[in-house]
């Protein structure tokens, strides 16, 4: 019956069953204080009518009669519960350390094997037989300069391809880097 009330006041019902609820109304004593109540409620919401003086001592006994519903305690939680919760994230810490280490050691050993220490000084003892030319003020540019640039960003000789050399070769390039 409550939802017939809260319907007929919301507008939702057919004139046949308003017509109904209004015939109920003059006989039935429950029905017209729900009916009451309801049109008090949607006064107050809107603010259309001051409440009547006794509405908020009637709506604080009303809470007063209800039952009071108490949620359980909260239980701590177990040694093993806590413990748990503790060592997990230092443990995934630990690996994703491991694993970003261990893709840095693969990624390094994909270099070409480096010459010998013997090539190295061999090549470095050789003296070179150039006539020695006095520095202009402003170098010429090779060139090849710009190609060996871009061969170097290119090249697989590093842990992480093409990135170190790139901000070398770029920095060459506008003249930064010397």
């Amino acid at each position: 019956m409550s939802e017939q009330v809260s319907a007929v006041l919301d507008g939702d019902v057919d004139a046949d069953a308003l017509a109904r609820l209004v015939a109920r109304l003059g006989s039935d004593s429950e029905l017209r204080e729900r009916w009451d109540t309801y049109c008090l409620i949607g006064d107050a919401m809107r603010g259309d009518a001051a409440a009547p003086s006794g509405l908020v001592t009637g709506v604080m006994a009303a809470l007063e009669t209800e039952p009071t519903i108490l949620a359980p305690a909260r239980t701590e939680a177990s040694d093993g519960a806590g413990w748990s919760q503790r060592v997990l994230p230092i443990a995934a810490s630990v690996m994703g350390v491991a694993v970003v280490g261990w893709m840095a050691m693969t990624l390094g050993n994909d270099r070409e094997a480096a010459p010998s220490a013997v090539q190295s000084v061999a090549r470095i003892s050789q003296p070179e037989s150039r006539p020695v030319q006095p520095v202009a003020s402003r170098q010429a540019i090779d060139p090849h300069r710009e190609y060996v640039f871009i061969h170097q960003a290119s090249s697989r000789n590093s842990p992480l391809p093409g990135v170190a050399q790139y901000v070398r070769s770029v920095s060459e390039v506008q003249g930064v880097g010397r």
